[in-house]
């Protein structure tokens, strides 16, 4: 049963806010673990136990750094093995996923950063330790989170989950957050994948440059409206049971820098990756060498969070450097730019890194480019991608408006001028889009 699976929508998140509803209020966080549990179980039971060992084990270590906080070097070594647990449960599983095809565990990464972060919070002193580990568990196994994040912080959700209280505006507000990432996954995200497996497949010698600029494109739509989609889910559950939940997507490709862009996308794992890892390498406080440094290490993080994978590196790399171009020595000039041509500089920049994503090697990478550029003999376009194109513009079209925010500032100017407009229109909406992503679903 996967959160975005008929039996999901229509049995167990109804039966589960109904039970949440009549349960009282001191057992709330309890039952939001039990549930996450349980929905974890059914989906991939075999590696329950190392999420509770995971976060269990980041709950011990979290009450040794508060039982030594006199002795300040004594509470490094807790908050090192926190660190070295979780990293090495992602690169161990990462590489078996590649290379022994064992799958890869549901969640890992995000239960275990988030864990991690709580433990190296407490090193610092940024948050009390936790007595409860029933907090714990709620804060990084709530399920529907589990799929692509957000990341979300001990001292933003744990006040929340200590006081979980439902309302009707919540749940009305949940509802269409909820329905709205189911949207974008199953409608946008899940054809325009489509679209691109099938241009992937084509073979080199009959690619055309149309042919690579379409593949790539409808990988960066589906990598957006997938990942936000999920999230977009997260958030509406999160509000449904009265916790709120950090976005994690804010319209990235109408961003009018490389800087902005990485700003917009993935927002609360480059928010970690520059609390944990980018401040503490100085940032922007040294030279000129070490803030470059800084800046590629974090980007490149921010890629593997993809998985560990050559191809993913260099993508962090290119986008990094072009982060570090804008900061040292572009910016002056994008700031004066019209914000078409900054758009149209960022976008491009954007789409051709994703051709890092595509390659399955830097070599193959580097025959994309080849093409997308058409350096040697290449053709423009031919039959096939013509029909391919024909056949799927409509939700191409689709993607290219929405990503772009537009829907969402109309509904802004209608919600401020027009409310009573809004609410009837977005109820409607939302109903129409579920009967929709269920006829798709059947």
């Amino acid at each position: 049963m996967e959160i975005f699976s008929l039996s999901f929508i229509y049995l167990f998140l109804p039966a589960t806010i109904a039970v949440f509803y009549f349960t009282p209020q001191k057992l709330k966080s309890g039952m939001l673990v039990l549930f996450s549990l349980l929905f974890y179980w059914m989906l991939e039971r075999e590696n329950i136990l190392l999420l509770l060992s995971s976060v269990t084990f980041d709950y011990l270590m979290a009450r040794l750094i508060e039982k030594s906080k006199e002795q300040k070097n004594l509470q490094r070594a807790p908050a090192l093995c926190s660190v070295i647990k979780s990293l090495g449960l992602i690169v161990i599983y990462s590489l078996l996923s590649q290379y022994r095809e064992i799958p890869f565990p549901w969640g890992l990464a995000v239960y275990s950063l988030i864990s991690t972060g709580y433990v190296l919070d407490c090193y610092r002193g940024v948050v009390f330790c936790d007595h409860n580990i029933t907090h714990l568990l709620a804060l990084c196994c709530f399920y529907p989170q589990l799929y692509a994040g957000p990341l979300v912080s001990y001292n933003r959700q744990i006040p929340q989950i200590k006081r979980l209280r439902m309302s009707m505006t919540k749940m009305g507000e949940g509802a269409g957050l909820f329905i709205l990432g189911l949207g974008k996954k199953i409608i946008i995200g899940d054809n325009v994948i489509a679209l691109y497996t099938r241009l992937r497949s084509v073979p080199y010698y009959e690619a055309t440059t149309l042919t690579v600029w379409s593949m790539i494109l409808a990988l960066a739509f589906s990598a957006y409206f997938i990942l936000s989609g999920f999230c977009d889910m997260a958030k509406g559950i999160g509000l449904m049971f009265g916790m709120e939940v950090p976005d994690n997507f804010n319209y990235p490709y109408r961003a009018k820098s490389v800087n902005e862009f990485l700003a917009r996308f993935n927002i609360t794992i480059n928010r970690y990756i520059r609390r944990y890892v980018y401040v503490n390498l100085g940032g922007a406080k040294g030279g000129m060498i070490s803030g470059m440094f800084n800046i590629l290490v974090a980007s490149m993080l921010m890629a593997l969070w993809f998985g560990i994978n050559l191809n993913y590196l260099i993508w962090g790399a290119f986008l990094g450097f072009f982060v570090i171009l804008e900061r040292y020595w572009l910016k002056q000039y994008l700031d004066v730019l019209p914000g078409l041509f900054s758009w149209l500089y960022t976008i491009t920049i954007v789409i051709v890194s994703f051709v890092f994503f595509a390659g399955g090697s830097l070599s193959e990478s580097w025959n994309y480019i080849r093409l997308m550029f058409s350096i040697g003999d290449s053709a423009l376009y031919n039959n096939d991608i013509i029909y391919q194109l024909s056949s799927n513009y409509l939700v191409l079209i689709v993607a290219a408006v929405y990503s772009t925010g537009i829907f969402n500032r109309l509904s802004g100017v209608i919600k401020r001028h027009l409310p009573r407009v809004w609410h009837l229109s977005t109820a409607v909406m939302n109903i129409a889009l579920l009967i929709l992503v269920t006829a798709f679903l059947l």
